[in-house]
Parts: structure tokens; C-alpha cells; sequence
């Protein structure tokens, strides 16, 4: 059963070494019953693998809707650049669960095209198109 369906930005700078992954974003969530809110999320975690073109995250995130409500997740990623050079198109797909807070137990899809550009701190990633579904 779906919860909630989430959409909008958001921006992840991911480094292999100590800086780990942090991002943030804005979403417009909306609900089966047709009542839609603004959020934004909070992304911090660490690099798990991946090879080449393919980077894996796990992040614990965490979403402010702005009735005040939190909910924490934990959230392994894919990240992958669709071409090589320093910049190029990148799509991005994930699984997770809610931790705690509202929606506490459901379970998280999420998938994401966008840009990627590496720079001198990591590799940024900005997903334009980004949507997550919460779901029991």
C-alpha cells in the first residue's frame, strides 16, 4: 500500500575518502488521500563500493515535512555516470527503510536522472529528477 510519493531536487557530493556523502534537497510530497505537503531532506553516509562508472552509498536521511513531522531512513544507492570525462549525465536508483517517525517500518524506493561533476572534494551529483515512494 502506498503512503506517500515524493518528488523534486536533490544534490549529493560523494567522496571515496573522509568526506563520506552529504546532500540535501527540496520535495512536494503527496498522499493517497490528495493532500500534498513541502519537505526537505538531509542526506549523510559513507561510500560503500562500486566500480568504474557505478558508485554504492549507504546514507541514513532524513526527511522535515513542514507540518512538522520527521522521518528517518536508511538508504543504500547506485549511482551511476552515463558517460566518462568530468561532467556528463548521471541516473541514480535506491532502496531503504523508515527507521523512525512518521511512516516508521515502510519501506523506500527512490530513482533520480540528473548531472554529475567531479571536482577536487568528490564527485556532485544533481538529480532534477527525483522521486521517492514510501510504501507497507
Amino acid at each position: 500500500m502506498s503512503l506517500l510519493f515524493c518528488f523534486g531536487t536533490i544534490t549529493m557530493n560523494v567522496n571515496p575518502g573522509p568526506g563520506g556523502v552529504v546532500g540535501n534537497g527540496n520535495l512536494t510530497c503527496d498522499e493517497p488521500s490528495g493532500s500534498r505537503r513541502t519537505a526537505t531532506i538531509r542526506i549523510s553516509g559513507s561510500v560503500g563500493g562500486g566500480s568504474g562508472m557505478v558508485t554504492e552509498t549507504f546514507t541514513t536521511d532524513t526527511i522535515s515535512y513542514s507540518d512538522g513531522q520527521v522521518s528517518t531512513l536508511d538508504v543504500g544507492r547506485r549511482l551511476e555516470k552515463l558517460s566518462g570525462g568530468t561532467s556528463g549525465n548521471a541516473q541514480g536508483t535506491g532502496t531503504g527503510r523508515v527507521d523512525s517517525g512518521q511512516y516508521a517500518g515502510a519501506g523506500e524506493n527512490e530513482e533520480g536522472s540528473g548531472t554529475f561533476r567531479i571536482g577536487i572534494n568528490g564527485t556532485a551529483y544533481t538529480f532534477g529528477n527525483f522521486s521517492l515512494g514510501l510504501s507497507q
